[in-house]
């Protein structure tokens, strides 16, 4: 009797616990909610916050504050987030690099994998193969045929070391087994420049980076890896329409998601998570985010954190290989 009497209060004070945290997402917010931004404003960070910002203040009925927090190549920002009160009242919105890159390339106590709680994929920023105009190649077979024809005399740009499209573009040629020489430049207007004037004569990056290149046709996109074309460039083949199914899965995947501190209550993480993925469905959202050649995503806590391991190691294990410092 005592036995069942024990197991009838163990029920009820886990829904006591089940009561209490729902009550407290649908409390929360009563005061604006801030999003840290680990980079300034400008590029991928403007169209997310311009698609996203409107819906997540009429669901949460508070101001959507985005605070940029720049240096140390995103360093500070996450060092903020971390270190924020885990009260539901702080967020980050990090791409990639952040998450999961630089801690191969900076020395930082900080572990994406304990020091955060993952909340939602935003978007995926597809990755295109561009050539300059200057290049004769049409398709992607035919720029590899060139590369493979002259080893280490074409180059490749990037807005930096260490960058997506820097290691992009060390996956890509790695994974064919050729070879050419990495450029970098002081970020995204610098090497969109160097590939226009045929400085570089080829770049692995978002569509955002070359969009008034392409527009002016000084730049020549040949494929992106991503499962569909780009509404914003239709006729632009993906790596396995262009028949190179292969460099799709070599090519890495990147993206910007919402993160929370440590501690941060599961009911409000996961509020959250819901209200941005409702947000980035709604059709305004939509035509803003593909119109810079990204795709909604919107997954659940658990699926981004699900992501993030395998990631890690893929990242790892190429930075390592190519010996880059960390700084």
């Amino acid at each position: 009797m005592m036995r069942m009497l024990s197991v009838v209060r163990g029920i009820a004070a886990l829904g006591l616990a089940v009561s209490a945290c729902h009550a407290l997402a649908q409390e929360w917010p009563t005061k604006p909610v801030r999003f840290i931004n680990p980079f300034g404003a400008g590029g991928l960070i403007d169209t997310i916050v311009a698609a996203t910002r409107p819906g997540i203040e009429a669901r949460l009925k508070q101001p959507m504050v985005v605070e940029n927090r720049t240096g140390g190549g995103g360093q500070i920002g996450m060092q903020a987030i971390a270190l924020s009160a885990p009260d539901g009242y702080t967020f980050g919105i990090v791409p990639s690099n952040t998450m999961v890159i630089s801690q191969f390339l900076f020395k930082s106590s900080l572990d994406p994998l304990r020091d955060f709680v993952p909340v939602t994929v935003l978007v995926d920023v597809p990755l295109l193969l561009a050539v300059t105009a200057k290049h004769p190649a049409r398709t992607v077979g035919e720029f590899l045929a060139d590369l493979k024809a002259n080893p280490g005399k074409l180059n490749f740009g990037s807005p930096g070391r260490g960058t997506p499209p820097h290691l992009a573009g060390e996956m890509l040629i790695r994974s064919l087994g050729l070879s050419a020489v990495h450029i970098p430049y002081k970020g995204g207007h610098d090497s969109a420049l160097a590939l226009a004037t045929n400085e570089v004569q080829f770049m692995v990056i978002a569509q955002a980076s070359l969009a008034g290149q392409i527009t002016a046709g000084m730049v020549r996109p040949l494929a992106v890896a991503s499962k569909e074309r780009l509404q914003s460039l239709p006729d632009l083949p993906t790596f396995e329409q262009a028949g190179h199914a292969d460099l799709q899965k070599i090519i890495p995947r990147n993206w910007w998601g919402v993160i929370a501190p440590k501690g941060t209550p599961p009911a409000i993480v996961n509020r959250v998570a819901d209200e941005f993925r409702q947000t980035i469905a709604e059709p305004d959202a939509q035509r803003r985010i593909k119109a810079v050649g990204l795709e909604t995503v919107g997954s659940t806590p658990a699926q981004f954190a699900a992501q993030l391991p395998d990631e890690a190691r893929r990242w790892g294990e190429l930075i390592r290989s190519m010996d880059l410092t960390a700084q």
